[in-house]
């Protein structure tokens, strides 16, 4: 290992070292390293099928990886179970209890914390009102808009104070309005909560907004790995190039239809 990534390893607040993922003939993810610094945001941006969500699951614990190793503050965890890992993750569609109000689904995440149980209102009480859902605490999902339900998946995150929280494309569902609000409450909230982020997404102007520095996959391959100035100015590639231009230009078309039809 060369003395950059032993840095990186020692020092970062998780570091992936030649991962690479197969099922059977067909490899997933083809030898990604990588490192996370502490209180980083970082945005791992590429379309469908391209291994974001399989590098989730491996850093979960929730899919074994056929090779490499990863490290959280120096410590490898590559074998721990995920209850171990202390990391959190935020899903797409929410994965909220329906028959739960808002103050349980957040109290259940602490549930089987022996040391927070036993001031698990408390805390997820402070959580809700930090996320602007102090009216909201005794509805249902149901009653809530698509922004607020990912507010409250939000809150149960954070109720159990991980190290590192994963967000699984957590604005997809939503419209163009409630995309824009929870990007900028998500970005106060790590910053508040001092949380070292790992952002999933296909949208690129959501990765440029939001991010630290932005990791572009395609096949199962870094192609680059910069802030977002460095991936628009100096394009590490031919499809790195390609592939910001098209979504900026998707997303110009997408803007102009909009405002046409007002």
């Amino acid at each position: 290992m060369d003395e950059a990534r032993c840095e990186a390893k020692c020092h970062g607040k998780l570091a992936v070292e030649n991962l690479r993922v197969e099922f059977g003939d067909n490899t997933i993810l083809q030898d990604v390293s990588f490192a996370v610094e502490d209180k980083e945001f970082l945005s791992i941006l590429g379309p469908s099928g391209c291994g974001k969500t399989t590098i989730l699951r491996v850093l979960l614990g929730l899919l074994k990886p056929t090779q490499g190793k990863i490290y959280k503050d120096g410590i490898n965890i590559t074998a721990f179970p995920p209850a171990k890992r202390k990391m959190g993750i935020v899903f797409q569609n929410y994965a909220l209890f329906e028959n739960m109000t808002v103050l349980n689904n957040v109290q259940y995440a602490l549930k089987f914390d022996q040391e927070k149980k036993k001031d698990a209102y408390k805390i997820a009480v402070d959580l809700i009102h930090r996320v602007g859902l102090k009216e909201h605490m005794h509805k249902r999902p149901y009653k809530l808009s698509g922004g607020q339900q990912q507010r409250v998946a939000i809150a149960r995150t954070l109720a159990t104070s991980p190290d590192v929280i994963l967000l699984d494309e957590p604005m997809s569902a939503l419209d163009a309005e409630m995309r824009l609000s929870l990007r900028s409450e998500i970005k106060g909230l790590q910053k508040e909560f001092g949380s070292t982020m790992i952002y999933i997404t296909h949208d690129q102007e959501e990765a440029l907004a939001m991010s630290d520095r932005i990791m572009v996959l395609e096949k199962g391959v870094i192609q680059q790995i910069g802030t977002p100035m460095e991936i628009i100015d100096k394009p590490a590639n031919t499809y790195v190039k390609s592939f910001v231009q098209e979504n900026m230009r998707l997303k110009i078309d997408s803007l102009a239809q909009f405002f046409n039809k007002l």
